[in-house]
């Protein structure tokens, strides 16, 4: 339900409140809460055997947004960010780690993914090495001369689904979805 929705409806029922005051009853003091959705989540994917997941539009502070939904039959997490593609839902499975690692589940994904010989052989060199965020990937990736943005893209999604097995997320999971390309990562099926 929207924001004005609710408030039209609070009001219908006789409370006086504005939005502002729902806005901070919805948002604020929940820190504890999310650091818990974290860890649920968290354990869900390194424990999975499968995982389902699925995506819609949505609207965020009045912006245009993907909101995934990811779980299994113990748990479930939704997630909204600002685009639909494979290195977003691989961010998304990372939850609150930010490290980027290239390691065998990466040099693996390069395979998968049908990587140039270049790309390949770029990562094995460097094979072990990992990233403590987005700023310091971003200086190897110019450092080892990988700029081009379907390269850049494709090395990040490696090295995400690094940092994944090297937090031992989704080892050996099976992710089921609509066959939607973003989903299609590790070992995929169809729902």
């Amino acid at each position: 339900m929207t924001m004005p929705l609710l408030h039209r409806q609070l009001q219908d029922f006789g409370l006086l409140i504005s939005a502002g005051q729902i806005s901070n009853l919805l948002t604020k003091g929940y820190d504890d809460f999310h650091a818990e959705k974290a860890a649920v989540k968290q354990a869900g994917l390194a424990t999975a055997r499968w995982i389902s997941t699925d995506d819609t539009g949505a609207r965020h502070l009045g912006c245009n947004g993907v909101t995934t939904q990811i779980g299994d039959d113990r748990f479930t997490s939704f997630d909204t960010v600002t685009s639909k593609s494979r290195l977003m839902f691989l961010m998304t499975l990372r939850g609150e780690f930010r490290d980027y690692v290239i390691n065998a589940a990466a040099l693996v994904y390069f395979h998968e993914q049908d990587a140039t010989e270049f790309l390949i052989d770029s990562f094995m060199e460097h094979e072990g090495r990992a990233f403590a965020d987005e700023n310091a990937w971003t200086d190897f990736l110019i450092g080892i001369k990988v700029t081009g943005v379907k390269s850049v893209r494709l090395a990040s999604e490696a090295a995400v689904a690094g940092s994944l097995d090297h937090h031992g997320l989704l080892r050996d999971a099976v992710i089921v979805s609509d066959g939607a390309g973003q989903f299609d990562v590790f070992r995929h099926d169809l729902c």
